[in-house]
């Protein structure tokens, strides 16, 4: 199959997916209305969610960088003498100390901006 062909049926089944999702019915009724085998809306369900979720794991793996200048120094959350940065958000306060894992900093906030 051609790559065009490749991603009008992409888009054909996403289309397909969001009347499913607006019909309100159940896959096997939506599929017996529409003449769809099930074993088929499956598989689109299937490839249709892993391309999502790898595209979000790929932007899941983008650094910001961030630069703070013009606060007082007991403003920026890092504390020289003791080596710790906090970060607040959404009611979640993490310590950093330095020297700390990088992996284990990125799943750490991947699981706070999940909750």
């Amino acid at each position: 199959m051609k790559k065009p062909e490749k991603e009008e049926n992409q888009r054909l089944w996403e289309a397909r997916l969001s009347e499913l999702k607006k019909s309100g019915q159940t896959h096997k009724s939506w599929c017996e209305q529409n003449g769809i085998a099930y074993s088929t809306l499956r598989y689109w369900v299937s490839r249709i969610n892993k391309e999502k979720n790898q595209r979000a794991r790929e932007g899941d793996k983008k650094w910001l960088t961030l630069e703070v200048s013009g606060l007082p120094e007991e403003s920026r959350g890092y504390e020289a003498a003791s080596g710790i940065m906090t970060v607040n958000h959404g009611g979640f306060q993490i310590d950093i100390r330095a020297g700390a894992d990088p992996a284990q900093i990125y799943n750490i906030l991947r699981i706070i901006k999940e909750l």
